[in-house]
């Protein structure tokens, strides 16, 4: 990384801010900006955008009509509940596939103007609008769905879901292909939102610095990044919420096959550490490189503010070193992760917490 250094009244206040001053107000002459912002998945249409019902719970009903139907189907038909709350946790993972990808875009949207305003846009180059809108557009999202529809497949074919007498789950062949269809559209949309929570962990690779210009490490200028790691947190948390889904799935699954239902867990708690702690690996990059950065070159101010003083111990001179060392102090002690201890363990608990209650219930 070229090093570039700067008088300590310029690091203590980036020609960044003008843009950022610039920036708010356009957002106030012109009303508001989130109107311009728009990175809308499918699922946000569902029920109608404009509808004064939220989006997670027009969801919330559709996927509990969903499960009452079935239930109904089954009551018809007389058919066996043993394997109700599989049904009920697959439409509570449904649930979470469906409405995490429209609050994981709204908080996009909300980063990309926090980004345009904040002094970290100068030198960071990220246009958070068009690249989200690119995710959901994807084409990778269809190989996710093409994914989950190959395991599917190839989990009725082992488990001979459909050949076996009465079928696998309800002794009944109409509420078992009811159920089947159900588990088919879990399949598929997770496969979609997957491939999303995939490439949205991704973006942050995408990030572009101007080496020329590092912004100044004030926690004022980074909190974009760390807005950035709190988007990665609720992502997380979301994929934790699926693994406590495909736990109470597991718990209830026919005994033979719950190895299988076991490699699910572990996968989709996988995913949820990745989507939390790879994201920010670039972001800790960047905070140590303008860490880094800005500390060398106040090194290099205070060894010959240092000689001056040697040289001269005016009040002046004294001042000016006081005033490096303690902005030298002050950088030093910045963090160079976006994320802290209580975050991480936040994650490592709501994934590794539900893992083990699985194991300890259903082999000890």
């Amino acid at each position: 990384m070229a090093h570039t250094f700067f008088p300590v009244n310029t690091m203590l206040e980036p020609e960044a801010t003008a843009k950022s001053s610039q920036n708010l107000v356009v957002q106030n002459s012109f009303g508001k900006s989130e109107d311009a912002v728009k990175i809308k998945p499918w699922m946000a249409f569902v029920g109608g955008h404009k509808s004064i019902i939220p989006t997670w719970l027009r969801w919330f009903v559709i996927w509990q009509i969903v499960f009452f139907s079935l239930l109904a189907v089954m009551q018809i038909t007389n058919a066996e509940s043993e394997y109700e709350t599989v049904a009920l946790g697959a439409t509570l993972a449904g649930f979470f596939f469906t409405w995490t990808p429209c609050h994981i875009c709204r908080s996009i949207e909300n980063l990309h103007l926090e980004w345009e305003q904040s002094p970290i846009d100068s030198v960071l180059d990220m246009d958070w609008e068009t690249e989200g809108k690119k995710v959901i557009s994807s084409k990778l999202n269809y190989i996710g769905i093409a994914v989950l529809f190959v395991a599917y497949s190839l989990f009725y074919f082992v488990t001979a879901g459909f050949t076996e007498p009465d079928g696998l789950w309800f002794s009944n062949q109409i509420s078992n292909i009811t159920f089947s269809l159900l588990i088919l559209t879990v399949f598929l949309i997770g496969g979609w939102a997957t491939a999303f929570f995939i490439q949205v962990s991704l973006l942050p690779m995408k990030l572009k610095a101007d080496e020329s210009l590092p912004p100044s490490p004030w926690e004022h200028h980074m909190q974009p990044l760390r807005t950035l790691s709190g988007l990665f947190l609720v992502l997380s948390l979301y994929g934790a919420m699926v693994v406590i889904c495909v736990m109470i799935i597991a718990l209830n699954f026919p005994p033979n096959l719950q190895q299988y239902a076991f490699a699910l867990v572990i996968v989709v708690g996988l995913i949820a550490l990745f989507a939390f702690i790879f994201p920010q690996l670039g972001v800790h990059q960047q905070l140590k490189e303008y860490k880094d950065e800005y500390l060398l070159g106040i090194s290099i101010q205070l060894e010959k503010v240092m000689v001056e003083v040697k040289e001269d111990p005016t009040a002046e001179n004294l001042a000016k070193f006081e005033q490096l060392m303690n902005m030298h102090d002050r950088i030093n002690a910045l963090d160079e992760w976006p994320f802290n201890i209580e975050q991480l363990g936040t994650v490592m608990a709501s994934v590794f917490i539900p893992m083990g209650a699985f194991i300890f219930e259903a082999y000890l």
